[in-house]
């Protein structure tokens, strides 16, 4: 059972790191300018949020923008018509810095955030990022080296104590079966509560 537990831990990551290098590569498990852009109109808080996730050839955009008006009347006007929805991905419009981060930007990477008063009495604030794919692949495959480790360090502990040993560090307690004298580790402590 234990084995079966380790091996899929290791496995599950692995298959979500192929995924991605798969829709880097191939274009797409959903497709470009897919996601999702939701409009929230908040007249409690006199607020209008746009906000969404879509996916472009270069990577993952997610964007963010408020627009708070600081008049009721102004509000009402402005959202005559509109209502709470979702909308596709290609209806988000983010809106990334050209002038900073050049470094990051040749990677792949994009940034962007503002704030400004559009008007005497809408105050804007914005941020949007892209995270390229083969950043996501690269986290991904870090989380699943880290999961092996933990994984294979836990069965070297189950093996150990099959035999005798303890299980964080391997030291032979046939002679002291109350406590390990090397590390004072308790004869079934697990180990991973250990490393």
């Amino acid at each position: 059972m234990r084995r079966r537990l380790v091996t899929v831990l290791c496995a599950t990551p692995l298959a979500v790191c192929l995924l991605l290098c798969w829709v880097s590569v191939r274009g797409g498990l959903i497709g470009l300018n897919d996601g999702f852009a939701r409009d929230v109109i908040r007249p409690d808080r006199l607020d209008w949020l746009h906000y969404g996730v879509r996916t472009r050839p270069s990577g993952l955009e997610i964007s963010w923008r408020r627009d708070t008006y600081l008049d009721a009347s102004t509000f009402k006007q402005d959202t005559i018509g509109w209502e709470t929805r979702t909308w596709g991905g290609s209806d988000l419009r983010p809106n990334f810095d050209e002038d900073t981060f050049p470094r990051l930007k040749r990677f792949g990477f994009a940034f962007g955030r503002r704030q400004f008063l559009n008007g005497p009495k809408i105050a804007v604030s914005d941020w949007a990022v892209r995270i390229p794919w083969w950043a996501m692949a690269v986290l991904m495959l870090l989380l699943h080296g880290l999961v092996m480790l933990r994984g294979f360090r836990a069965q070297r502990g189950i093996n150990w104590r099959s035999v005798g040993r303890c299980g964080a560090c391997g030291y032979d307690l046939r002679a002291s079966a109350e406590r390990c004298p090397e590390c004072g580790a308790p004869p079934h402590a697990s180990v991973i509560a250990a490393s």
